[in-house]
């Protein structure tokens, strides 16, 4: 019997971290050597959740694979799924980790928003699943991973600190998601790729942004200095004619030097907030 190719969704895909070009080349060695696939593609509703690299090589390649069939309530549970499933891979960097912890935490956060709004709803107690094509033994990553959420002691107006929740999903410290956090919003985009990519450690690109946050710092106290010593003097020099009698060019000057101070003042409590470390996102309901 001819087994239908499995669909690619866009979304599911971009869930999966991609493989470096050594890892790519082992699996496909392995796979052509032994003319076979030895992971089943993992198929939900005809879509594809796990396998992309090993469909494209085998059908490359012309190589028959197994399909195992998962049983998912929705496209949500289906990425969370996803998502533990790429967490158990021990080749990742302690930031992909980290996104991956991100993104399922809101899925599941999510979910329970869905559940309590049913009222605890219809609860599917796990997954089932078939094979075509010989065998393979998946346990389910899954399940009772939405525990924190459903079965909260709680209550419910109670914050849930995201930093640790994603801490615990991606097996990091409590530390070390506040610093990929703190990175990913004040670093510089060379900064950010570094650290995603694995170039740069977590720790080490933390330390750099806590040196280059000093800097912006201080430069920004010296704009607070600046303004505090020039300000009364400027307003007193736009007070020296009434205002209609202002030609158009002194008004636009006067406008622009209040737009520069607002701008530096805005600046410079973001750079304090930021070294501060006092963001206000941490927590969320």
């Amino acid at each position: 019997m001819t087994i239908p190719v499995p669909r690619i969704d866009p979304a599911f895909r971009a869930l999966i971290p991609p493989l470096s070009a050594e890892e790519y080349s082992q699996l496909e060695h392995n796979i052509v050597s032994s003319k076979k696939c030895r992971d089943a593609l993992v198929v939900w509703d005809g879509t594809l959740v796990d396998g992309h690299n090993r469909m494209e090589i085998c059908a490359r390649h012309g190589i028959t694979f197994e399909i195992k069939e998962m049983d998912f309530v929705s496209r949500d549970e289906a990425m969370i799924w996803i998502l533990d499933n790429q967490l158990g891979r021990r080749n990742l960097n302690d930031a992909m980790r980290i996104e991956l912890a991100i993104m399922k935490t809101e899925l599941l956060r999510k979910q329970a928003m869905v559940n309590k709004s049913r009222n605890g709803g219809n609860k599917k107690a796990g997954r089932s699943g078939s094979i075509r094509q010989g065998a393979l033994n998946l346990s389910d990553p899954y399940d009772n991973c939405s525990a924190e959420f459903t079965k909260s002691s709680k209550p419910e107006s109670a914050k849930i600190n995201i930093h640790k929740t994603v801490a615990t999903e991606a097996g990091v410290s409590h530390g070390t998601v506040q610093n990929y956090m703190e990175i990913t919003k004040h670093g510089n985009p060379e900064l950010r790729d570094a650290v995603k990519d694995g170039t740069l450690k977590i720790g080490t690109a933390h330390r750099l942004l806590d040196k280059e946050l000093k800097k912006q710092l201080n430069m920004a106290d010296k704009s607070f200095r600046f303004i505090g010593r020039t300000l009364p003097q400027l307003r007193k020099s736009a007070k020296i004619l009434p205002p209609d009698q202002l030609a158009d060019d002194e008004e636009e000057i006067m406008q622009d030097i209040n737009d520069r101070i607002a701008r530096l003042l805005k600046q410079a409590e973001e750079l304090k907030e930021a070294y501060s470390g006092k963001t206000t996102d941490t927590d969320s309901k």
